[in-house]
């Protein structure tokens, strides 16, 4: 890891020269690549020239960037102000993703500090703000490195739970090598949660898998040898068989505490004499770590030899007192419920904001609603007055014309009646009087020389022009037809009109339905005048 971070610092220096000005292309162009190039995109990302940069939007984007560089090639900076553009940036955006990138970056940051209850905060707020996206992947990963943690306080119970969430997110993602890696940490954590049973089963299908990373399994191995030699029942024989499988085939280097524990193992298999050699050379180390002192107590009280295990026994446990333990544990999870405690008071600061905001705003809506109720009544209330006086207007104007009509047609039903009366059959004295006045009126009505009829005259006088209107809407009548539509808009029966116009009761029909035609023919507007 050390030559890996040390040729890529001599590529940084060498391509410092060019510094190009930074682009939002050029950003996004990186951006396509980090995962699958991560060195490419550092050594890019270190030739800019930060003085370049100009707007905060690609300054926070280039933080960004360059931080999840550093991180995927395993340069682990303790420097906040590597991420700090970023942290300003994002924050004040709708961005979750980038701000959730942010933070888990920032958590990177705080853990190679060696801080870890910082980082388990930061982590947790990487890990609300990830509730806002649909991205599985950094789920996964936040979960993930939140379960190492707690592992490495011993809060195995909290190490298991994350392990779970982050396998469960990292499985809705294409990245079969973090899926195959989340197996295998699940199974060391059920081991660590004593759940022995479903640990084993784990590792049973996890040796079955294609090996990905020969470094990882070989880990995952040696925890599994251990776990059979500390389950119960023990399997002394299957540790030491898989041990050495971690050792020759995938080239684990065991630590010290691991060769204490196969020398519990060799000394469980009865192969004491091999054990003790083991053992004697390990204590010349003079080895002082917890594990291996609880390893040497196991062997020594497996020989029978209490007195040395008694002693062994007193010091693992004044190792591993339980109030330092409670206190390891605490110092994670008081970070974390500190964390969730702030959130939760945001939350209600925000819930009673939002409150009093609906409250203004249903008080303005009733307002509103009331003012609108008002100005409605207001306006019904005079078109009810509009109404009422256009009604009164109306009626008047009905009534008027009604008695206009009646004045008008009065007298031209009493000739009407006259003509009925001459053509009656009766006696011949009456005849010739009625004959004498019905001749005189007609006289006075009917025109003969192409001039406009008295009757037609005394239509448009009475009727509002009628005749007149007819002749412009329908101009190509004859002017019997004419007259005949005077007669006929005056009220003449149908037998008088033949009469006076010396045609046949039938030929006075066909007249009115021919004119009817024409009329039907015309605009709505100009139909409504005629009324046949």
């Amino acid at each position: 890891m050390k030559s890996r971070s040390l040729i890529l610092l001599i590529i940084v220096m060498a391509v410092a020269a060019c510094r190009p000005s930074v682009t939002s292309a050029v950003l996004a162009d990186v951006e396509s690549y980090i995962d699958s190039h991560p060195d490419s995109a550092l050594a890019t990302l270190s030739s800019i020239d930060p003085e370049t940069i100009r707007t905060k939007s690609q300054k926070g984007q280039f933080s960004l960037l360059y931080a999840m560089a550093l991180d995927k090639n395993y340069v682990d900076t303790s420097d906040v102000s590597v991420i700090q553009p970023a942290l300003d940036y994002y924050s004040g955006t709708d961005d979750a993703a980038g701000l959730m990138k942010t933070y888990y970056y920032l958590g990177r940051i705080q853990q190679n500090a060696g801080d870890k209850e910082e980082a388990i905060r930061t982590f947790s707020k990487a890990l609300d703000i990830s509730e806002k996206t649909d991205d599985d992947f950094f789920k996964g990963m936040i979960n993930s490195i939140i379960s190492n943690l707690y592992s490495s306080k011993l809060s195995s119970e909290e190490a298991l739970y994350y392990a779970r969430k982050a396998y469960e997110h990292m499985m809705k993602t294409p990245d079969t090598y973090r899926q195959w890696v989340l197996f295998g940490r699940l199974a060391v954590c059920y081991g660590d949660n004593r759940e022995k049973a479903t640990a084993d089963s784990l590792f049973q299908i996890y040796r079955t898998m294609p090996v990905l990373d020969t470094a990882v399994y070989a880990k995952n191995l040696a925890y599994y040898s251990k776990m059979l030699l500390s389950r119960k029942p023990a399997e002394p024989q299957r540790s030491i068989d898989v041990f050495n499988e971690t050792r020759s085939k995938y080239k684990y280097k065991p630590r010290l505490e691991d060769y204490y524990f196969y020398a519990a193992a060799l000394d469980k298999t009865g192969r004491t004499e091999e054990s003790g050699k083991l053992l004697s050379r390990l204590e010349q180390l003079d080895t002082l770590s917890t594990s291996s002192k609880n390893w040497r107590y196991i062997i020594y009280k497996n020989k029978k030899d209490y007195r040395k295990a008694l002693s062994l026994l007193e010091q693992t446990v004044n190792s591993q007192d339980s109030l330092i333990i409670k206190n390891l544990r605490q110092s994670l999870e008081k970070a974390q419920k500190e964390f969730f405690a702030e959130k939760a008071r945001n939350a209600e600061h925000e819930k009673e904001k939002t409150t009093f905001k609906l409250m203004l705003a249903a008080g303005l809506l009733i307002i509103l609603i009331l003012s609108a109720i008002l100005t409605f009544l207001i306006y019904r209330r005079r078109q009810e007055r509009r109404i009422e006086l256009l009604e009164t207007v109306r009626e008047e104007l009905i009534n008027r014309l009604r008695v206009h009509e009646e004045k008008s047609k009065m007298h031209y039903k009493l000739l009407d009646n006259l003509c009925e009366a001459y053509f009656h059959d009766t006696y011949k004295a009456q005849k010739d009087r009625v004959y004498e006045q019905v001749t005189f009126v007609l006289s006075k009505l009917t025109s003969s020389d192409g001039k406009i009829s008295e009757i037609e005259r005394l239509a448009n006088q009475d009727l509002d022009g009628i005749v007149t209107k007819l002749r412009e809407d329908v101009p190509n009548l004859s002017e019997k037809a004419y007259q005949f539509f005077a007669y006929d808009a005056l009220g003449f029966s149908s037998k008088t009109i033949a009469v006076i116009l010396g045609t046949s009761p039938v030929s006075v029909y066909t007249r009115r339905a021919r004119i009817k035609e024409k009329i039907q023919q015309l605009p709505p507007e100009k139909r409504s005048r005629y009324q046949m």
